[in-house]
């Protein structure tokens, strides 16, 4: 059976929490386990509603994040983004893969976790190589370069930062 934390950690996910493991010690080697905390960072206002509208469009949506899988699929879930029969992959799984290789998968998957910077170019360039045309949305710094390389980049407004407003 898995530790209690590592239970904790599916459950506080699975809520929808991104969860952090605390820890003190002299050095990385010898560190005491203090406990888990859940925080929770829900989608901004309209943002499920703008989701409904463009799926009813014939837009497909996918969700790119560097949260667990927990955590990504229980919010992508609340937004309509993922249901019964759908499909998750992570950064790892990404990293076996060439461009080619994705660009069958992309179609299929709903929700990309423990996404990378350097993951979310990949799958930009995977959805454009079978002749997607892909707009992106990004509120960090992590996301500039794929921002740049989608055919649409869209910073995320008031949130977003100056490079976000500059590469899009």
């Amino acid at each position: 059976a898995l530790p209690i934390y590592h239970q904790e950690k599916s459950y506080m996910g699975s809520a929808g929490l991104r969860v952090l493991a605390l820890a003190s010690g002299p050095e990385l080697g010898q560190m005491t386990f203090l406990g888990l905390v859940g925080m929770m960072d829900p989608p901004r206002i309209g943002v499920k509603e703008a989701i409904t509208m463009l799926i009813e469009s014939g837009v497909a949506v996918k969700m790119i994040t560097g949260d667990s899988q927990e955590t990504a699929v229980s919010i992508a879930s609340h937004l309509g983004l993922y249901s019964k029969g759908s499909h998750s992959f992570s950064g790892e799984e990404i990293d076996a893969l060439d461009v080619q290789q994705l660009s069958q998968i992309v179609p299929k998957v709903s929700v990309f976790y423990r996404a990378s910077p350097r993951h979310k170019l990949k799958i930009v360039k995977s959805l454009q190589n079978i002749g997607a045309v892909v707009a992106m949305t990004g509120d960090g710094v992590n996301d500039a370069v794929a921002l740049k390389a989608a055919d649409i980049g869209i910073a995320m407004g008031q949130t977003g930062n100056r490079l976000e407003e500059h590469t899009s």
